[in-house]
């Protein structure tokens, strides 16, 4: 049996051999093999919980305090995954810096760079053919400006991935000196796009289930789970990077009497067109959130107390330019704190809570913030209550 173990082994070493040497990997490469594989191997252990991770999401969305669903160090991540993605991608060919585009269901896509600017458009839009024939790569060569200062991007070559035949995205690596990319160039990236396939195409269904599981759905911001989980991300990273971070929590003035009024559809009406008023307010980096009831939130990174402020004098316009149905005009009031160093998730929360009620008390259709000492904006009412 020792016999027959050993030469099992050595046959199967030497099929490992045969297979990296019909792959041509060579000595310039081999640190980049081998972490590509690390990566792909952790990314793979991660992908095996997704199951019980959506679980956890589902059990969770439907708790009222639900915590946080999805740890933010899982590589089932979208953006993990495609700035993983990135990063491999460069270093397989040395290149200088890549980006990775994933196309989702509803036909938006989300981007990912390493080493260059994110890419503000699409992708594909510059690469696809005319005629949108199907390709394996894209070579591009960028004649340099003479009147640009720096150095510029000189060359890229591009990829799709794909999965069972449908288009996942694209992959392209950039280098800052001209470069012919070879045919081996292209094998090699061919085969980045091919084993990255699978972790883009379960982190996009993840983040997918997510989108559903932490939307309000009569709102269309996102739930309490949303608000928790973001709250939690920006918080770590606020205090990771050392940058400010705000968090505005209003409440809507007298909405109880609203619904006995005018009835429960009616209050519904108001709570989306609010709502409504929230997106067209907020930055493409803030995160609007329905935290419960008639009570929202803005999750503001990188924002400091006097930006926060100016925000939420936007949002006292806007709600002032709104009909709202059968009602016409209405009031809310608002918190708003800044991030402390010894803060968690729940001190920050309790403590913006604390701060709307303190406008409430104070007569409603006013800002209570505890920054630069704490104050009151605004008693002065915006339309009537």
């Amino acid at each position: 049996m020792g016999t027959t173990a050993a030469v099992i082994a050595a046959a199967s070493a030497a099929v490992v051999a045969f297979g990296l040497a019909a792959l041509g990997v060579s000595r310039a490469r081999a640190r980049a093999e081998r972490r590509l594989q690390a990566t792909l191997g952790r990314i793979g252990d991660s992908m095996e919980t997704l199951s019980q991770s959506l679980l956890t999401v589902v059990e969770r969305a439907a708790e009222p305090t639900a915590g946080p669903a999805i740890d933010p160090g899982l590589s089932i991540d979208l953006d993990d995954v495609m700035a993983r993605t990135a990063e491999l991608a460069a270093d397989v060919l040395r290149a200088d810096g890549a980006a990775v585009e994933v196309r989702l269901a509803g036909g938006d896509h989300v981007a990912a760079a390493y080493g260059v600017p994110g890419p503000v458009a699409t992708l594909e839009s510059a690469l696809e053919p005319p005629d949108h024939g199907g390709w394996d790569a894209v070579r591009l060569d960028w004649s340099p400006d003479p009147r640009a200062v720096g150095d510029g991007v000189r060359a890229a070559l591009a990829v799709p991935v794909e999965s069972d035949g449908e288009r996942l995205g694209t992959i392209v690596t950039y280098m800052r000196v001209a470069r012919t990319f070879t045919a081996q160039d292209e094998a090699a990236m061919r085969s980045l796009a091919s084993e990255v396939a699978p972790a883009l195409l379960n982190a996009r269904r993840h983040a997918e289930v997510l989108e559903l599981v932490r939307t309000d759905k009569l709102t269309r911001i996102w739930n309490r789970a949303g608000y928790d989980e973001a709250l939690e991300l920006e918080l770590a990273r606020a205090q990771r990077s050392g940058r400010p971070l705000a968090l505005l929590l209003v409440d809507l003035d007298d909405f109880g009497a609203i619904n006995k009024r005018y009835g429960l559809p009616v209050g519904d009406d108001v709570l989306a067109t609010f709502a409504d008023v929230l997106r067209r307010t907020a930055r493409l980096t803030d995160v609007v959130c329905r935290r419960g009831g008639e009570e929202f939130a803005f999750v503001l990174p990188e924002t400091a107390c006097t930006e926060a402020i100016r925000l939420y004098m936007r949002l006292r316009t806007e709600v002032e330019l709104t009909e709202f149905p059968e009602i016409g005009s209405m009031t809310f009031s608002a918190g708003l704190t800044e991030l402390r160093q010894a803060d968690t998730i729940r001190s920050v929360d309790e403590r913006v809570s604390r701060l709307v009620n303190d406008a409430k008390a104070a007569g409603k259709a006013r800002l209570s913030h505890d920054c630069n000492g704490g104050g009151m904006v605004g008693p002065e009412p915006v339309g009537s209550s």
